[in-house]
Formats: structure tokens, sequence, C-alpha cells
């Protein structure tokens, strides 16, 4: 914008008759531009002053008005060129400022650009380009402040379940891990992680399945072996065999069963030699019995040959019977009174 001047002519006085067709006058009306700072409030008065003279039949400037404010004019020029060197010189350094913000926007450098855009715009803060210029940069540095925030809570994150990992808290890792994926899900690393942390609980899941079967290995084995001590210190053999050999099933390596199966078969070979024996004895018995009985027989019947002859056959049956060998004398004695009261005949 210009900065405006005025003059100020007074017809007033000039007649009627020589209003007609107008009066020319020489006018110096150079303008320049408004300029921050500088103080023209002197041109709201006019810079010249002309009134018609009757005697010259013109119109006529006073000079010794215009003198005095040429001179004000003169020091507001004087002024005006000094403030717009220190215009040019705050557009140049506005312009090497602006440079550098574009310079820093190209490079991403957003803080240094928001630096030198603001202050630029503290210089000429009305240039609507490097407004929008600092806004961009404001823009940019924020979602640039974000990211690395972003960034740094992902690392955080991702170090806590690197810790947690360490401890061997598998759980709690998964779960920062997973709270990983979630701030960065193209980010591979959580998820190569999370994937280290299901084969570790994959292999502790195994490992605790394991052991739960040999604790359930281990009390049906110590289950069946007190079964079978209980019956084997009982005497029931069949049913202690019966869990021993359920206990060497489940552990086939174990001596321990091993040992009290051989030592039932022990058992049971001295009970069936036993039994053998028994039965041996109980038919010899019945043998001796029968053949006794027969002697008696013959015996009573004074048939004592026949009696000696089946005492005799008792008595090598059961050499240590009495009773056959007292039969065998009483047959001796009856034999000799027969024998004695035959000859006294």
């Amino acid at each position: 914008n210009l900065v405006s001047k005025n003059i100020l002519i007074d017809t007033r006085d000039i007649p009627e008759e020589e209003r007609l067709g107008g009066f020319g006058m020489n006018v110096d009306m150079t303008l320049f531009k408004e300029t921050p700072g500088l103080d023209v409030s002197i041109l709201n008065d006019p810079i010249g002053k002309a009134k018609y003279q009757p005697g010259e039949g013109a119109l006529s400037w006073d000079y010794e008005y215009t003198r005095q404010v040429q001179d004000e004019l003169r020091r507001l020029m004087r002024e005006f060129e000094q403030k717009q060197k220190e215009q040019q010189r705050l557009e140049e350094q506005f312009a090497a400022l602006v440079k550098e913000g574009d310079a820093a926007m190209i490079a991403s450098d957003y803080s240094m650009a928001v630096s030198k855009f603001s202050d630029a715009l503290g210089l000429l803060p009305g240039d609507e380009s490097v407004k929008a210029k600092l806004s961009e940069a404001r823009t940019k540095f924020d979602e640039l402040k974000a990211a690395e925030e972003a960034e740094a809570q992902f690392a955080t994150v991702l170090a806590a379940g690197d810790a947690l990992y360490k401890k061997e808290d598998y759980n709690g890792a998964k779960a920062k891990y997973q709270e990983a994926v979630g701030l960065k899900p193209t980010d591979p690393q959580p998820k190569e992680k999370i994937a280290l942390v299901d084969k570790k609980l994959a292999e502790l899941a195994a490992l605790a399945e394991a052991e739960r079967k040999k604790k359930e290995l281990e009390e049906k084995y110590s289950a069946a072996i007190a079964a079978g001590d209980k019956a084997f210190n009982a005497t029931d053999y069949d049913a202690a065999k019966l869990k021993y050999g359920e206990a060497l099933s489940l552990k086939g390596d174990e001596q321990y069963p091993k040992d009290q199966l051989a030592a039932i078969d022990v058992k049971l070979a001295e009970i069936a030699a036993k039994e053998e024996e028994e039965r041996k004895r109980k038919e010899l018995e019945a043998k001796y019995q029968s053949i006794v009985s027969e002697a008696d027989i013959a015996f009573k019947g004074e048939n004592y040959d026949v009696a000696k002859t089946k005492y005799n056959e008792a008595l090598a049956l059961m050499p240590e019977q009495q009773y056959p060998k007292d039969q065998i004398a009483a047959i001796a004695v009856k034999l000799e009174a027969l024998a004695a009261a035959a000859e006294a005949r």
C-alpha cells in the first residue's frame, strides 16, 4: 500500500467569471510504500497550500508553508530510506531463515525447520506462505515426535518382555510381546519372540505332563508293591504274584518285583513239596492202617502166619511203629504156647 498525500487549494475567492475552464498547476505527488514503524502522521496535513491571488489572476502556492513542510518531508524521507534499508535487511534475514527452514525440511530435521520458520515470522509475521510452512513443519515434527515416543514405548515394552523371559516368566513375557505387537503390528521382533515363548511353554507343558505321568506311574507302582507285600506277608501268594506282576508291567526294569516273584515261586514250590509229602504220608498211613487191619483180623482169627506176614509188611512201610512189633512178639508167644500144648498131648 502507498502512503497518501494531499494538498489544500482554497478556491473560495475565485470570481465566478474566472472559474470557467479551470486553472492549471504543477504538483509533485510522488508516493511511497507504507513502512512498518514509520510515523507518517505529518501527511495527514496538506503538503502544500494554494489560494487564489486576485492581483495575479491565478492560484499561487504558499511557499513559506511549503518550505516548512518540505523540511518535515525530507526528514520523513530520510527516515523512510532508513526504514527501507532496515526492511531490506529484515527481508534478507527472512529469506535466509526461510531457505534454512526449507533445507531442514528436506533433511527431515523438523525441529530445526520449526525454529527457522518461527524466527522468520518473528521478523515478518504476516507472510502466509511461511505460516503454512511452519504449520507443516510443526505437523511433521509432532508426527516424528509421536513416532519416536511410540518407538521408545515399543522398545521399553519389548525390553520388559525380554527381562521377564530371562526370569522364566514366560506368560508375563508373552503378554508384553503381545502388547509390543499392538504398538508395532508390522515389526517381526515381538512375533518371533512370541514364537520362542510358545515353544518354551510347549516344552514346559510336555515336561509337566511327563512328570505327571511319572508321578502317576510311581504311585501306581508303589500301590501295587504295597498290595503285593501285604499279600506276600499274609501268605496269599496268588494275590501277591498278581500285584508284583502288575508292578513289573509298570516298571519292567525294577528288580524288587522280580525278586519277589522268584521268592513266591520258591514258596509255592515248598508248599507243593510239603503237600506232596503230606499226600504221600497220608497214602502210606492209609496203606499201613489197611495192612494192620488185615493183620489184626488174621491175628483174631488165630491165623498167626498171615497176621505175622501182614504185621511185617506194615512194619516194612513204617519201621518206626511199635504196634506191629508188639503184635509180632505176641504172635511168637501164641505160637510157643500152641507148640507146648501140642507136645504135652
